[in-house]
């Protein structure tokens, strides 16, 4: 019975890969986003308002899933004052929609349950990518999309972060971070 139930199983999966076509090549539009890969470290800041909080940031960006995704991890460190220190992670996957001709990322943050799903492509040498609208920072707020901007220097990346404010982009976080 266990085997009828396993040959069941791998016959609907694979039922279910040969309708989405099988395919297990990246699109060549994975190549662009090459210069995400490695290990990266380096200063961040993150701004409230006027207020701006430095940290510091180690990441770590790989291929993964038959290479049609980059996933990163990463990890803020600030200092709180006094010798204390809080580090916030997060996880993203970012891949390419062959159909939607656009990249295609979920943000995970170790400050939220909820998931961040953001599309977006390359601005000149820039890539931008768009959120949905995100929760309010402050309570009462109105749920207001964010905007990534990732570009590839010299010996690294830098990143920015910015939060929709009315017809204006207001900074989250922004990062220039090393390949180590």
């Amino acid at each position: 019975m266990r085997g009828f139930f396993a040959a069941v199983v791998l016959f609907v999966s694979m039922a279910a890969a040969s309708a989405q076509g099988m395919d297990t090549n990246p699109p060549a539009e994975m190549k662009a986003i090459d210069f995400l890969l490695g290990d990266y470290q380096g200063p961040a800041n993150m701004h409230a308002g006027p207020q701006t909080m430095p940290s510091t940031c180690t990441a770590h960006a790989e291929r993964a899933l038959n290479s049609r995704f980059v996933r990163s991890t990463i990890t803020y460190t600030m200092d709180m004052g006094g010798g204390a220190k809080m580090s916030i992670e997060g996880m993203m996957l970012l891949t390419y929609d062959t159909t939607a001709k656009n990249y295609v990322g979920w943000w995970y943050d170790g400050t939220s349950y909820k998931v961040m799903h953001m599309t977006g492509n390359f601005e000149g040498d820039k890539l931008v990518l768009i959120s949905d609208p995100i929760d309010p920072m402050v309570p009462g707020g109105t749920p207001q999309p964010t905007r990534s901007i990732w570009a590839k220097t010299a010996d690294g990346v830098t990143f920015n972060l910015d939060v929709k404010n009315g017809d204006k982009w207001d900074p989250l976080m922004d990062g220039a971070f090393k390949k180590v």
